[in-house]
């Protein structure tokens, strides 16, 4: 059953122009090789009281001041 699903799908189905090929390949360029310091921050989307919200707002707010500097 696996094995007639798998396939079955049909890899011309996926249509990619050469422009979208050429964006996502400087979207990876950018992300692995990014041409000044960068950080990633992962965000929760849900906490569950409204206190605990705040705090990792303002602890997400204190962590942007000290790493972002003007020059």
């Amino acid at each position: 059953m696996v094995n007639q699903l798998l396939c079955s799908w049909n890899y011309n189905s996926i249509n990619f122009n050469s422009t979208d090929m050429k964006e996502f390949g400087q979207l990876l360029k950018n992300l692995f090789i990014p041409k000044q310091k960068a950080f990633w921050i992962r965000v929760k989307t849900s906490f569950p009281t409204k206190k605990e919200k705040e705090r990792f707002i303002y602890a997400t707010i204190n962590l942007l001041e000290s790493e972002i500097k003007i020059k």
